[in-house]
C-alpha cells in the first residue's frame, strides 16, 4: 500500500481519519502498524509515521509496528506493543469501511477489547477490496479456525458482500455499454448524414451533432462539459487531491447532468423536425429511460432527417430565386 514511499489512496484516507482523531484527542497515543512489503522501499509503519509528522503530529505520539504482514498481526503485534509501553488499554482501531469488520472480528477472537473508526473509501476502489476482504473473511473462518460469527451469520454476511459486488460490476458493465452504444450509434448518425471520417471523432462529434441542425452553439458548449466531464473523471481516480476530491467528484457528477440534459435537448430538436407530433413523447420516453435510447432513436430517424432538411433546402433556394 505503499509507492515511492508516499501511502496509497485508500492508506491516505486512514492516515487522513487519524490526522483529524489525534488532533480531536490531543491526549491519545497512535500505533501505526505495518510491516515493509517485498516492493516497498520503507515499511507502511514508516510511512505513515513520515506523513502524520509532516502534517504537524507528535511524533513523541506515534509509535511504529513494522513487523506485521497482516491484519491478524497488526491486531496482535499492537497490542503487544501496547504492553510493552504500558500504553492505555483502550484501543481505536481505524480503518476503511470494507474492512472494519473483519478488523473487529479478528481483535474480538483475540480477547482484544476494541472500538472502530471508519475512514471514508473512494467509491472506485470498492470492487477490488471488496473481493479482497471476501477472501480474507474466508480465510480467517476457514483457515484459522474458531467461529467469527457462527457459520450461518459468516455466509449471510460474505452473500451481502457477493451480492454489492455484483451489482457495482453491473453497473460498470451497464455504464460501459452506455458509453460505447451511444457513441457508435450517434457516429453512425453524423456518417450518414455527412459522410465525414470527423464524425467518429469523439467530442468533437457532439459538436458536428450540433451543428447539423442549427445548433452550434449547443453542440460546442456540449463537448466542453464532457470534455471537462473526463478530465474530472481522470483526476478523481488518479490524482489525490485530499478535501478536494468529493468537490471534484461533484462537479464530476455536475457535467454529467449537464451533458445529459444537453444530448436531450439536441435530440428533442432534432426528432420534432422529423416527427413534430410525436417529437414530445419521443423525448419523455428518452428522458425515463435516461438516454439509453437516445443515440438509437438518431440512427432511426437519419434517413428521414436527411430528405426533410434537403426538401427545405430545396424550399429556401426556390424562394431565393422568385
Amino acid at each position: 500500500m505503499i509507492k515511492n514511499k508516499k501511502p496509497s489512496l485508500a492508506l491516505k484516507e486512514r492516515l487522513d481519519k487519524t490526522y483529524q482523531y489525534l488532533n480531536e484527542n490531543p491526549k491519545l497515543q497512535c500505533i501505526l502498524s505495518g510491516g515493509q512489503g517485498a516492493n516497498e522501499e520503507i515499511s507502511e509503519a514508516k510511512c505513515m509515521y513520515q506523513y502524520l509528522v509532516s502534517k504537524g503530529i507528535d511524533p513523541h505520539r506515534l509509535y511504529q509496528e513494522d513487523k506485521s504482514t497482516s491484519t491478524r498481526e497488526n491486531i496482535l503485534f499492537s497490542y503487544q506493543l501496547i504492553k510493552k509501553e504500558n500504553l492505555p488499554k483502550a484501543i481505536t482501531i481505524i480503518t476503511n469501511e470494507f474492512h472494519e469488520y473483519r478488523a473487529q472480528t479478528i481483535a474480538r477472537r483475540l480477547n482484544i477489547k476494541s472500538y472502530a473508526i471508519s475512514a471514508h473509501t473512494a467509491w472506485w476502489l470498492f470492487p477490488t477490496y471488496f473481493v479482497r476482504e471476501i477472501f480474507g473473511i474466508v480465510y480467517e473462518f476457514i483457515f484459522l479456525g474458531g467461529k467469527i460469527m457462527g457459520g450461518i451469520s459468516v455466509l449471510v454476511v460474505l452473500g451481502l458482500f457477493m451480492s454489492f459486488y455484483a451489482l457495482y460490476l453491473f453497473l460498470i458493465f451497464i455504464s460501459i455499454f452506455y458509453l460505447v452504444e451511444n457513441y457508435i450509434f450517434e457516429s453512425l448518425f453524423l456518417y450518414n448524414k455527412t459522410h465525414s471520417k470527423k464524425s467518429w471523432i469523439p467530442y468533437y462529434s457532439k459538436y458536428l451533432l450540433g451543428k447539423e441542425v442549427a445548433l452550434e452553439k449547443e453542440g460546442l458548449f456540449l463537448m466542453m462539459i464532457e470534455i471537462m466531464g473526463t478530465i474530472l473523471f481522470y483526476l478523481s481516480l488518479n490524482v489525490q487531491l485530499g478535501s478536494l476530491d468529493t468537490i471534484i467528484f461533484l462537479l464530476f457528477l455536475g457535467c454529467v447532468l449537464l451533458s445529459f440534459i444537453m444530448n436531450i435537448y439536441i435530440l428533442h430538436q432534432i426528432i420534432k423536425k422529423v416527427y413534430p407530433k410525436y417529437g414530445d413523447w419521443i423525448t419523455v420516453f428518452n428522458v425515463l429511460t435516461l438516454g439509453f435510447f437516445r443515440s438509437i432513436s438518431l440512427f432511426l430517424v437519419r434517413n428521414k432527417l436527411i430528405k426533410r432538411l434537403s426538401f427545405f433546402k430545396v424550399c429556401d433556394n426556390i424562394l431565393h430565386e422568385i
